[in-house]
């Protein structure tokens, strides 16, 4: 029996005594998870003559009233319980109406069995942890209710998402009217298996948190069962329960690893295919741990990208390790390496108030868990672990606590940036942290490349400009000169750093260490008349069909930190803005849009030299972003790409600007770009003021799944 308060905001039950145990639960507090070696007998929840051990609670109903009237809600219910409910020749027998029979106790990881009997055209379910449902139907036509997939048959965790694993049952194995049916359901954390008379119908999918609508939260730890009534008499007996232990609720959730393709990591003698702090790590009845008072990171010999890794770890009290993922074999796991996920018991009182990024599970500084899923200190845990590109899951003993995309995070625990947040391989290990955590049974298994890496490498072969700004303003990657030089005017006729002549970068520019979108960024601190650019940069120029990408990061508030007057972070040209030129600006009038131009040959889109303000709007090559996403506290990514330009045939060139991996806006028309390539500046912000990361120029047109793998990952053009 689980006494705990659940974690979500389920309606749950109580009665008298435990009316207590109610206003805990929707006071919001967090659950323990009670674990326990061996394996239990099973005991009856039905005695077969009274209702003694249940009640009556429809929690629809009760999650009507606020937070605070809860419990007197569930109390005003019990009249109408024992009105429609009865023990009746061993029998719990409902007339389908009243509120559910609920179990007094709370339940987490169990053996749930139990026969039951029906008429036409009702249904009914089975509450798990207070949230519905094993669903229990009419199969038949004449039941009504094929549009909701009756005809699929019970058993299945109808309330799931659509489509979602368990929703539908895997088989009709439903008995005919009149006949009694048999469940046995196994229920450890959220993964949940359902036989129906005999038939496997659940094979270990995930109960979803029917309470949370977005389905963000997970399924409680514990909570009441119900049985439902709706419709019908339905009569229920041999309702009996096992709690399961954790030995054997690892076993089951782990299976087999050899036939899912895990390979194992550790040798359970001694730490052959590990490096870095073996001499803080040692090997205790087939388990890796971590010497008191020591610590540092334990990796393996090889290097993964992206993977499923699978363990069992125990925590002493108060200890803390963590999970060194993507880690580069030097540094620190949290912040060089793509991430550690924290490994700590929760309970203990010095860790009361950290930040919720930094408890079990936690992407550390990064992403939170969610609490209440992990066994006691001194009990094992089972967790497994999968990356794949920049996303990361973590499912304790059967519960997914944390489900995040780490590249859309921004925002770090004390500001702090995470430089290898964006690696896309390294090493896994361990980061100890002075306590003795123990690891054992540590497999692996490589996922295949994710289905756009060949595209991506496709990507990276066609770079020809890459500027990280991790460690100063020239370019990582370049075909033409790639020093960042500095000249009077966008014109570039006079250099200022040229001929002995030096100029004080640190007035204007400088590297921002470990604040960029990967690494460092560069920061322009102030609008002056000059421009910085880069010379050389062919773009992969092509006199005919002709295509290719730009990519940057920018951070700021355009309209709060650029000066007044118009602001182009990138323009590439070899005369000028509006003569054979690519540009992304902020406009001068206050709230600034942003816009996207591709200026061919003047005299092929101007043909008349009219001035600008008098072209019609819809002649102009531009495209333009009313209230544009960028922000201080946030990195925004611009991308555009050109398609066909001069082309042979004289058909339309396409251009496109996106915007956090989302397509803006497209430009299409016949466009003639003549160019000397060695003549060509790439020139960076121009009047900008703010932080600009991750240049990159690439010599044929991106793909949109392309460009939003940039989006997710711009650490891997490294």
């Amino acid at each position: 029996m689980r006494s705990h308060p659940h974690y979500s905001s389920s309606p749950a039950h109580p009665r008298s005594a435990f009316l207590i145990t109610l206003l805990i639960l929707f006071g919001g507090a967090a659950p323990t998870v009670v674990g326990q070696e061996g394996r239990s007998k099973f005991r009856s929840l039905f005695d077969g003559q009274t209702l003694s051990g249940w009640h009556g609670n429809n929690p629809h109903s009760t999650a009507r009233a606020e937070p605070e009237g809860r419990a007197a809600a569930v109390e005003t219910q019990q009249a109408e319980f024992v009105e429609h409910w009865r023990a009746e020749n061993g029998e719990l027998v409902n007339d389908g109406r009243g509120p559910y029979a609920t179990t007094d106790e709370d339940f987490g990881d169990i053996e749930l069995q139990l026969d039951y009997k029906t008429v036409a055209k009702a249904d009914s379910g089975i509450y798990l942890r207070g949230t519905p449902q094993i669903q229990i139907w009419d199969t038949t036509r004449e039941g009504g209710k094929w549009d909701r997939d009756a005809d699929a048959g019970s058993g299945g965790l109808f309330n799931n998402t659509k489509g979602a694993p368990g929703q539908l049952p895997l088989r009709l194995a439903d008995k005919p009217f009149g006949r009694w049916n048999h469940f046995r359901v196994v229920q450890i954390g959220s993964r949940t298996w359902v036989e129906l008379n005999d038939q496997l119908v659940v094979d270990g999918a995930i109960m979803e948190n029917y309470w949370d609508k977005q389905r963000a939260t997970p399924l409680s730890a514990a909570g009441p069962i119900h049985l439902q009534t709706h419709g019908g008499e339905i009569r229920w007996k041999n309702v009996r329960v096992r709690e399961i232990g954790t030995d054997e609720a690892i076993s089951r959730l782990r299976g087999d690893d050899s036939k899912f393709g895990f390979v194992s990591l550790f040798n359970g003698e001694d730490l052959s295919g590990w490096s870095g702090a073996v001499d803080d790590y040692e090997v205790k009845n087939r388990a890796i741990v971590c010497k008191s008072g020591k610590g540092g990171v334990l990796f393996t010999d090889e290097e993964y990208e992206n993977f499923v890794v699978r363990l069992e770890f125990k925590l002493p009290p108060g200890g803390n390790n963590g999970l060194a993922i993507r880690y580069p074999g030097q540094g620190r796991a949290a912040y060089d390496g793509m991430c550690e996920l924290q490994v700590l018991d929760d309970s203990a009182e010095k860790y009361s108030k950290l930040d919720p990024r930094q408890y079990h599970g936690s992407v550390y500084g990064i992403a939170a868990a969610h609490r209440g899923y992990l066994n006691p200190a001194g009990e094992w845990n089972y967790q497994e672990v999968t990356v794949d590109g920049s996303r990361i899951k973590v499912e304790l003993n059967g519960t997914v606590i944390v489900d995040t995309d780490v590249s859309e995070i921004t925002e770090y625990k004390g500001d702090l940036a995470h430089p290898g947040k964006d690696r896309p391989r390294g090493h896994f290990g361990f980061a100890g942290h002075n306590d003795p955590v123990m690891f054992r049974n540590i497999a692996i298994k490589r996922l295949p490349d994710s289905p756009q890496r060949q595209a991506w490498e496709d990507v990276r072969s066609g770079l020809v400009f890459h500027a990280s700004f991790d460690d100063g303003t020239d370019a990582d990657l370049s075909t033409g000169h790639g020093k960042l030089r500095i000249a009077e005017s966008t014109k570039r006729e006079k250099l200022l750093d040229g001929d002995g002549q030096t100029y004080d970068y640190g007035e204007v520019i400088e590297i921002d260490k470990g604040r960029g979108r990967s690494g460092g960024a560069l920061r322009f601190k102030k609008k002056v008349d000059e421009v910085f650019f880069y010379e050389g940069i062919e773009a992969g120029y092509q006199k005919e069909n002709w295509s290719g990408t730009v990519s940057v990061w920018l951070k700021l508030d355009p309209d709060r930190d650029l000066e007044p007057g118009f602001c182009d972070p990138i323009q590439i040209t070899e005369r000028a803005w509006n003569d054979g030129a690519f540009f992304i600006d902020f406009d001068k009038e206050l709230p600034r849009d942003f816009r996207f131009g591709v200026f061919p040959d003047f005299e092929t889109w101007n043909p008349n030299d009219t001035k600008f303000n008098d072209v019609p709007v819809a002649d102009r090559p531009l495209v333009t972003v009313e209230s544009p996403p960028f922000r201080r506290d946030a990195w925004t990514h611009v991308c555009f790409t050109w398609r066909n330009v001069n082309a042979t045939d004289g058909s339309p060139a396409s251009s496109s600007l996106y915007l956090n991996g989302q397509l803006q806006g497209a430009i299409r028309r016949p466009l003639r770009f003549t160019w000397n390539p060695k003549d060509v500046g790439v020139m960076i912000g121009v009047n900008y003021v703010g932080l600009m990361d991750e240049l990159s120029i690439h010599d044929r047109a991106l793909t949109e799944d392309q460009v939003q793998h940039l989006y997710r990952s711009p650490a891997d053009l490294r």
